[in-house]
């Protein structure tokens, strides 16, 4: 089962491809300081062997990634920190074993039934592309007031401007934005004082979805100020960091799989959902609503396709954070106060079978997807 028009679209879209991979990674190979440190925090005095190792393995892998490492030289070490997961002996039983919604055609109805409003879901009021917009209206007409009103101070207007345009661009191309999301970021924690918190809750959602469906967190960070400082790079940006050099290669091979679409469109929607559960609606997000419809647009998928992708993702994606409620609290504390990700990985396995694994299902009969 593969998705249709993926070798035509792929060729056309390889580019794009950087910015569709599981965890937001957009490139960028600059370092920002001379010194490398551990991407993780210090692991604590209690953890198991296996855990320890795994750690050690995850470090490797965003050690890589950060530090502009090819392709190859990151897939092998995240085939090693994945290696250490799925060894049986080691005991992580519920990487990728969370029982999941039946793929098919979810109605509107079946929506319903599932108390689940798309419309609102998928609808984000962001707050850094509010803060954003209104900071570059307040530059637009500032300086147009004072090109218009002050007629002695055109130049100096027009030069200031196209200053600041050059350094945006510059910041783009050698640090895909890094500064201004940097900046952005920081005034929309000052603007909106929930706005922290609904990060956590969102990337927590993030990375206990993605370990439940089979997709390996390698780090995490909670702000533009926290990821340029845990990372030392702007290769990593704020967000969770997943083990995804496979889906990078099967972009660039033409060969992407329905299972690969499934986990990315589930973890990019992870955190949406989560911010939809508890606070009815989404204030971040947008940049991972964008890239799915981006990923659609590359697939060549017809509307149809696409809603109904859309549709089993999100009654999958709710259904396990109902489900895993408990350890999503916890994983979410253990987040906000910076724990390594081994230890994250942990709380989730002791956690998960507290949790009740039945799936509710929905009783009509559905179109298995082509």
């Amino acid at each position: 089962r593969e998705p249709s028009g993926v070798a035509g679209a792929m060729s056309a879209g390889v580019a794009l491809g950087a910015g569709l991979v599981i965890g937001g990674r957009r490139g960028g190979r600059m370092r920002v300081l001379a010194q490398r440190r551990r991407a993780s925090q210090p692991l604590s005095g209690n953890m198991t062997e296996p855990l320890r190792k795994l750690q050690e393995c995850l470090d490797s892998a965003v050690e890589a990634e950060a530090s502009g490492e090819d392709l190859e030289a990151i897939a092998k070490a995240e085939e090693q920190a994945k290696a250490v997961v799925l060894l049986s002996k080691n005991g992580f039983q519920y990487f990728g074993k969370a029982v999941q919604a039946e793929k098919k055609v979810y109605t509107a109805q079946d929506m319903k039934t599932e108390q689940i409003d798309a419309t609102i879901l998928l609808t984000t009021e962001d707050t850094v592309a509010g803060v954003r917009n209104r900071l570059l209206s307040f530059f637009a007409i500032s300086s147009a007031g004072l090109a218009i009103g002050f007629p002695s101070l055109r130049p100096l207007v027009l030069s200031s401007s196209a200053a600041i345009l050059a350094s945006l661009l510059v910041d783009l191309l050698l640090s895909q934005g890094a500064l201004q999301s940097l900046i952005f970021d920081t005034l929309a924690r000052v603007a909106n004082g929930d706005y922290a918190n609904r990060v956590t809750q969102a990337e927590a959602a993030r990375f206990l979805v993605a370990y439940l469906i089979g997709v390996l967190p390698k780090g995490y960070s909670l702000s533009a100020v926290d990821a340029l400082t845990r990372f030392t790079s702007t290769a990593i940006q704020a967000g969770c960091v997943f083990c995804n050099a496979q889906l990078s290669k099967e972009i660039q091979s033409n060969s992407l799989s329905s299972n690969s679409v499934d986990k990315l469109v589930c973890t990019k929607l992870a955190g949406v959902a989560q911010e939809y559960l508890m606070f009815q609606r989404a204030e971040s997000g947008s940049v991972n609503l964008e890239e799915i419809e981006d990923l659609f647009k590359l697939l060549n998928f017809e509307k149809g396709k696409a809603d109904g992708e859309t549709r089993w993702a999100i009654v999958n994606v709710i259904r396990l954070l109902r489900r895993y409620e408990k350890v999503h609290t916890e994983l979410a504390k253990a987040m906000e106060r910076n724990a390594p990700v081994g230890e994250c990985i942990s709380i989730i396995e002791r956690f998960a079978p507290e949790c009740d694994e039945s799936v509710a299902t929905i009783a009509e009969e559905g179109e298995v997807f082509a």
